[in-house]
């Protein structure tokens, strides 16, 4: 974790393209919340490079990659997080296409000066392993047994060996609400539900 956490503090030159003022801490002035491209030569032989994209936030003379390296990704703030951070700004990505593409998703607050990840989760180290079969995630209130602020629920499929990789035969499940100190997500409910 704290591995990750620094690579998200180095920032990588690109090209922006897509920024937005936004407010996600707690000072009066404005971030700006970016997307970036970079350009890598093919590894694969071919003559056109590879264009990838993060997601970071300029505040000031700070600034950070919040999200990984991905094909596409998409990031939007989240304004209903409780303190102490209060908002945050989500971001979902892959890599690939068609099947179960890498996915990343993750949610992360601003402290003024560096990123606070609250809760991340990334294909290739999920618990499934090869019967990975696709990801996706959101945020819904659970009434019954949730926290303080939204909780998220994580949507795996699961695959058999010898199925594609476009029709899991179940999902995992995994729910997850904010700890009591407001600085970080915990997983508090898991099942798997066959389609």
């Amino acid at each position: 974790m704290i591995a990750l956490a620094l690579a998200l503090v180095v920032a990588t030159p690109g090209r922006v393209v897509e920024s937005f003022a936004v407010n996600v801490d707690a000072d009066p002035q404005l971030e700006r919340l970016q997307t970036v491209e970079v350009v890598h030569p093919n590894p694969y032989g071919g003559t056109k490079p590879l264009r990838r994209r993060y997601v970071r936030i300029v505040d000031g003379t700070h600034t950070a990659r919040i999200s990984p390296v991905m094909d596409y990704v998409r990031a939007h703030v989240v304004t209903h997080l409780e303190p102490p951070f209060g908002r945050g700004v989500w971001y979902d990505g892959g890599t690939g296409n068609g099947g179960a593409a890498p996915r990343a998703l993750g949610l992360v607050a601003w402290t003024g000066r560096r990123p606070h990840v609250l809760w991340w989760y990334a294909s290739g180290s999920s618990s499934l392993g090869r019967r990975h079969d696709g990801a996706a995630a959101g945020f819904f209130q659970d009434a019954a047994h949730g926290g303080p602020g939204p909780e998220i629920k994580l949507k795996e499929g699961v695959s058999r060996p010898g199925d594609p990789k476009c029709c899991p035969y179940a999902h995992r499940i995994s729910l997850y609400r904010l700890d009591a100190p407001g600085t970080a997500y915990r997983l508090y409910a898991r099942r798997i539900v066959r389609r």
